[in-house]
């Protein structure tokens, strides 16, 4: 075998992920009992000839071989005596003893418990000899001794007996054995071993700290590592879902042991019920001291035993090709452990004939093994070095095997076994070659959208089983769900008055306990960013600042430090407020999902929009539901008081909210998740744009919705119970297309809430991105300053119809024009709101100061500059629709009812084409003449009403008092016209720079050019006093212009002449005629953003129905904060919880 090479450390023995720890101690130079050197005993290893088992089977004598019933029987007895008399002994140490002296009982206590703990270690022997068939000759004798003593002792009897008889038949079976699987080098992440160089001659920065982790690996490996074993199969293969030796569809087990495993369940389940009842009746104390702290000493000695039988740095593993059943059962050492032989019925000093010949008693085992040493020569293993000090060596010494080599011999150090596979650890990879994870750049850069043909791939790959249904097995788990929800409700009820018996401080430990244990017990258009229904990503232009500081960003901030400089704690706020309220705020107020306009939507509301009028009766028969359960906790809180349905209910349900939350927010929050438009979407697309993440014991819990979620959106009507084969199988054909992280969960949270925070306004397919700074969460939605009201109040006094020129004056100290102004200061960089007003030349030219030309970046009518990315103070310029073949058509200055033909007559035009368009008002337009009935005519007729300014004056060319004047009056008349608070707005002649920019996003605007490559404005009022006919010549040319194959488009046209007005009517009965793919909508529609103001105190919008999506909101939280989970499933599980509860109070 190779010689010793450096050690590794590996303290994920403990509860801790694998810390690679190297060792610089080597092995001892000379081993006193095969009399060689290690280095000489590897180097001349010869794995053990197959014919050697029949040679041991031959020397052993025959009667070694027989069973005897009575005498089996004997030992039960004894062990059963042995107990009694311990039992009855201790019954005596806080009465008699201490009345001795009050000393005595802090001595026979511990005696107490280490010799009870021996005794039960037999009695746990004996039952695994009725595993083996050991026992006696009958089948039903040996079933039923080992089920009553295993179940009493807490070990599910058939379920261990199948698992470990695949260990006796695998032993050391690198790839197949199924317990004390050792780790490899590269799962260790260690640098590939030198030729003649020895691992460990580096220093290594902990390996001072040894000593200390060894320790700490050796106590909660004897502590905790057989229940570890048993619950969640440490030390064991791993398998890609979670498995248990509870849990009987676990691929540990075959579907015809399934019955077994049930069984072997109940009967823990029954001893379990056993104590509860002794912990009721005599109290807890009691039964930790004569049960608990004895059963924690058998699970001392099970590991400390059997980690050293197979724990060596002699005992060699095998891969397929050299493996058998005679080396692996010789892979194991018989060692000495003084009178305690004896009562583990020499299970430790005769374990290798034990291996060889499971089927032979124990009282025959010390017999057999003197015959077998004879004929076995070096290949029997034996070791009578002191116990503990073999155990500071194994675990100090054997910590991993190479990757390579059939059999572990001259590569690496055959035998460095990672102890129990490590407590709570996760396997890095089974792979001897090891991939660079890509990072998300990489990822990104590389990422290429699923194939629609994958998805019967993967259906075609997984088995037709498992896609089969079964009653009984669904509700199994169901009545398994409900007795786990009774007995942590027997347990709390218990909390105030037998823990807090024990000592005052134990209840403020034990309800925690509780409140995890009980909390913890959108398909079909996902991530299509304009129809799924829950985790809509904010755009970019969402937000106030995303992107890093430019020149002119540098130059309108100054040296303001930003609005939220407090980035951890807000994210820390976002995330409490997301996690723990996210779910009701998701339910009562669709929260994160997509906004409607129009009416206030909620899970409870039969007429919403997300619900189908088929749907009707079903939404108020899920509100009767809750209704029933509200009544229940209205009747508890009256009867029982407030504090007990608190403790019993409520915390409960706000821990569900939080798992809630948080699994289906990981799920679909990862920077590698693809977000689709409608061009690139598609089901299969949208399903893998999940991540499956590993949620550890909890996994089980919550039905393995956690690491099953990618074939759970494939196949959503796949039961839970075999998703995990399924994921198994879907994985492998998937490939890159699926997607997974075990990255803790919490710190996976906090990634995400930093890192995924909008989608980039344009773009088929997106990944979200993080933002500059952090938005506030649900609790901080609102602005800190006092933000304008809405709706506008009235002023005083209107501006006249007829001016034309500057507002100034009174109509610029009205409360409507002040209060915005102090909020707009406040929130504008004093480098924007300072900026020098430009000069007007004629109409729309203007001029501005040398130095302020760059920065202010105009459009006008010369210089069209345009914000494409938002900033801490603005929001880009919309100036196209951004999917193929939509025309934004706008009409600017009306509404005109002065001249024949007028506004009107466009409206006429465009209902008799069926379609809708946005207009561009004039508050002094609207407050001219008939205005205000033409307003109401077009809103009523479905067309979406924006702002256009007052006066027409180039809004550069204004003072910010005026600009702020201009939008507010004309805000207020709109709203007073037809009850609606315009959010988008057009400067007159597209004037515009960064300071208006800035006015109009603070005062929650959203800015409309038009599109100028190619040029989409019509210049009806230049060109049409010259050549009408020309005008509509050029626009026909849109019609079947190959750049809307590839982009929408906004245009300009006017309805404030009567020129103006009849080339509009024109063009519209041209497309009529031209059966053209172009789709004419307004703009807020074709981008996708809501074109009113929300109303506070109503929900609503008072929209006509122009937009289904956003509102744009800089200030409010990221939308993340709701979930899929189904309404009736949430109440039917509140109603089922809240039941149990109030018949157990």
């Amino acid at each position: 075998m190779a010689p010793a090479a450096t050690l590794v450390n590996n303290s994920a023995d403990s509860l801790k992920q694998r810390k690679k720890v190297v060792s610089k101690s080597k092995p001892a130079d000379f081993d006193p009992v095969i009399n060689a050197t290690l280095k000489d005993y590897r180097k001349n290893y010869v794995p053990p000839p197959a014919e050697l088992l029949k040679k041991v089977r031959d020397a052993i004598p025959k009667h070694c071989f027989q069973r005897n019933v009575f005498t089996s029987l004997s030992y039960v007895l004894r062990d059963f005596t042995m107990a009694a008399i311990l039992f009855y002994g201790a019954l005596h140490i806080d009465t008699t003893l201490n009345g001795i002296s009050p000393y005595l009982p802090y001595v026979a206590w511990p005696l107490y418990w280490w010799a009870q703990g021996a005794v039960c270690t037999g009695m746990w022997v004996l039952a695994h000899e009725c595993g083996h068939r050991a026992f006696s000759n009958y089948q039903w004798v040996d079933h039923t001794v080992g089920y009553i003593l295993h179940s009493a002792l807490l070990v599910p009897f058939y379920s261990w007996k199948i698992t470990h008889a695949h260990h006796h038949k695998l032993t050391c079976h690198l790839d197949e054995d199924s317990v004390f699987v050792p780790w490899t080098r590269s799962e260790l992440k260690l640098p590939a071993s030198q030729p003649g160089v020895e691992d460990g001659d580096d220093d290594h920065p902990l390996t001072e700290n040894l000593p200390l982790m060894h320790l700490k690996s050796i106590v909660i490996m004897l502590l905790f590592g057989w229940p570890a074993y048993l619950i969640a199969n440490v030390s064991g293969q791993e398998f890609d879902k979670w498995t248990s030796h509870f849990r009987p569809d676990a691929p540990i087990f075959e579907p015809s042991q399934y019955r077994s495993v049930v069984s072997s369940d109940i009967g823990v389940i029954l001893a379990l019920g056993a104590l509860t009842y002794f912990s009721t009746t005599f109290g807890l104390l009691t039964v930790v001291k004569y049960y608990v702290i004895p059963y924690l000493f058998v699970n001392f000695w099970l590991v400390l035993i059997t980690y050293l039988q197979h724990t060596d740095e002699r005992v060699p593993h095998y891969r397929k090709g050299q493996f058998n059943f005679v080396r692996g059962a010789l892979a194991t050492v018989d060692r000495d452990y003084g009178i305690l032989n004896g009562f583990f019925h020499h299970i430790a000093d005769t374990h290798v004939v034990h291996h060889m010949f499971s089927q032979m008693p124990h009282y025959h085992a010390q017999e057999a093994t003197e015959a077998a040493k004879k004929v076995l020569g070096e290949y029997y293993l034996y070791d009578d070095t002191n116990i503990f000090v073999s155990l500071w060596k194994s675990v100090s010494k054997c910590r991993f095997v190479e990757d390579e080599a059939p059999v572990l011999d001259d590569s690496a150090p055959q035998m460095n076994l990672k102890q129990r596979r490590a407590l709570g650890a996760s396997k890095t990879t089974t792979s001897t070659k090891q991939q660079k994870p890509q990072t998300v750049a990489e990822f990104r850069k590389n990422f290429k959208p699923a194939p629609p043909e994958l998805l019967k791939k993967v259906r075609d790959a997984i088995p037709k089983r498992l896609f089969e249904r079964n009653l009984i097995k669904s509700m199994s788990y169901v009545v398994s769900d409900l007795i786990q929800v009774a007995i942590l409700a027997y347990f709390a009820s218990h909390i105030d008055s037998s823990f807090a018996s024990i000592h005052p401080g134990i209840p403020y430990i034990a309800w925690p306990i509780y409140w995890f244990f009980q909390g913890a017990n959108h398909h079909k258009v996902t991530s299509h960013m304009k129809l799924d229904s829950v985790f809509i990503p904010y755009l970019r232009s969402e937000f106030k600042d995303l992107s890093e500081p430019t020149e002119d960003d540098l130059l309108s901030h100054g040296e303001e430090e930003p609005f939220l400089e407090s980035v951890p704690l807000m994210h820390l706020v976002n995330l409490l407020s997301m996690l723990f309220l996210g779910w009701p705020a998701y339910l009562w107020t669709n929260l994160s999902g997509q906004k409607y306009e129009g009416k206030w939507v909620s899970h409870f509301r039969p007429d919403a929009a997300i619900f189908e009028p088929s749907q009707y009766f079903d939404i108020i028969l899920s509100d009767i539901g809750l209704l029933g359960v509200l009544s229940v906790l209205t009747y508890c809180t009256v009867t029982f008081g407030f504090w007990g349905v608190f403790k019993y209910y409520l915390v409960p349900y706000l821990i569900v909210n939080f798992w809630l939350i948080i699994i289906t927010f990981l799920q679909h929050t990862d920077e590698r998740v693809p977000h689709y438009r409608e061009k690139e979407f598609s089901f299969v697309r949208g399903a893998l744009a999940t991540v499956d993440r590993d949620f550890g014991f909890l996994n089980h819990m919550f039905h393995h919705i956690t690491d099953t979620h990618v074939v759970h959106h494939m196949f959503s009507q796949l039961p839970f119970y075999n998703a995990q084969e399924a994921t198994a199988i879907a994985r492998e054909v998937l490939g890159e297309h699926y997607l997974s992280d075990d990255t803790n969960m919490f710190v996976a949270l906090w990634n995400s809430m930093v890192n995924c925070r909008f989608v980039e306004d344009e773009g088929d397919i997106e990944q979200m991105s993080p933002a500059k700074y952090a938005v506030l969460g649900l609790l901080l939605s609102a602005s800190v300053l006092a933000q304008p009201p809405i709706p506008p109040p009235k002023p005083a006094l209107y501006p006249p119809p007829t001016q034309l020129q500057y507002l100034d004056g009174a109509l610029l100290t009205d409360p409507l024009v002040a209060t915005a102004y102090d909020y707009a200061q406040k929130k504008i960089s004093p480098a924007l709101w300072n900026l020098e007003p430009s000069k007007q030349n004629s109409f729309g030219n203007v001029t501005y100061p040398p130095a302020q030309s760059a920065p202010a970046c105009h459009w006008g009518i010369e210089a069209q500059c345009v914000r494409t990315t938002a900033t801490a103070d603005f929001h880009p310029d919309v100036i196209t629709c951004p999917k193929p073949y939509q025309w934004g058509i706008t009409y600017d200055d009306g509404p005109n009812t002065q001249t024949t033909p007028g506004t009107s007559n466009v409206r006429a035009a465009l209902k008799a084409a069926n379609l809708k368009a946005t207009f561009f008002v004039l508050g002094s337009a609207v407050a001219l003449g008939t205005g205000r009935e033409e307003l109401k005519a077009l809103y009523a007729d479905g067309h979406q009403i924006a702002i256009h300014g007052w006066t027409h004056r180039p809004f550069t060319n204004l003072t910010n008092y005026q600009v702020i004047a201009e939008l507010k009056y004309t805000e207020s008349i709109i709203y007073d016209t037809i009850g609606v608070v315009p959010q988008w707005f057009r400067p007159p002649y597209g004037d515009i720079d960064d300071r208006v920019r800035a006015i109009a996003t603070a005062l929650g605007y959203n800015v409309a050019i038009w599109t100028t490559t190619p040029v989409r404005d019509t210049q009806d009022t230049i060109t049409s006093y010259q050549a009408p006919g020309l005008i509509l010549q050029n626009v026909t040319k849109w019609f079947t212009d190959p750049y809307s194959a590839t982009s929408g488009f906004i245009s300009l046209e006017h309805d404030v002449t009567n020129i103006t007005a009849s080339i509009s009517v024109e063009i519209i009965n041209a497309f009529r005629a031209a059966n053209s793919q172009l789709k004419p909508q307004p703009v807020a529609e074709c981008v996708g953003v809501a074109a009113y103001k929300t109303i506070p105190g109503t929900g609503t919008t008072g929209s006509n129905g122009t937009s289904t999506s956003s509102v744009v909101s800089p200030t409010t939280t990221g939308k993340n904060a709701g979930n899929v989970v189904s309404v009736s499933y949430c109440i039917t599980a509140m109603t089922v919880i809240f039941t149990i509860v109030l018949t157990l109070i």
